[in-house]
């Protein structure tokens, strides 16, 4: 499933996005992916990522049909759309938000402590041309809420 932000929707930073991304693959009770992996039986895994190209933003969900799965691609995506609908209008679970938003902070300070792995994290930053403390006073700041906003910009 593909989906294009509206023209215009510019994430805050890019790692703003891999927080919004975080949220959405998470497999716990509740969320999208356990209703398709262990609530329908529809998929075996799944896993979202968000990608910019040029000047527009995306968001991708890739999933392996299960064996069983009585579900088409059609079915699959209805309930991506679903799931992005009620985020849009409900937001993030704040106490969930702020555990997954240190969750990226951690790893943030994990990945200064190897150069490959903070060469992964700081390329995305280079590219936006803001500078590493920006991006990280901009990842601090976001709310609960700002999901909603993101999820807004995916039809």
């Amino acid at each position: 499933v593909l989906m294009e932000a509206d023209p215009g929707f510019i994430p805050p930073n890019p790692l703003s996005m891999e927080v919004f991304t975080t949220y959405l693959n998470i497999e716990a009770p509740g969320s999208l992916l356990h209703e398709l992996t262990e609530v329908r039986g529809w998929i075996d895994s799944g896993s979202f990522q968000a990608f910019a190209v040029g000047d527009k933003q995306f968001l991708y969900f890739t999933y392996n049909l299960s064996n069983s799965a009585e579900a088409t691609p059609q079915d699959i995506e209805l309930l991506v759309t679903q799931a992005l609908s009620r985020l849009r209008h409900d937001g993030a679970p704040e106490r969930l938000f702020n555990m997954l938003k240190e969750d990226v902070l951690s790893e943030i300070d994990q990945s200064s402590r190897s150069s490959a792995k903070f060469l992964d994290v700081y390329e995305p930053i280079l590219i936006s041309g803001d500078t590493f403390q920006e991006t990280l006073t901009e990842l601090r700041g976001l709310t609960h809420l700002d999901l909603a906003h993101f999820a807004s910009a995916f039809r």
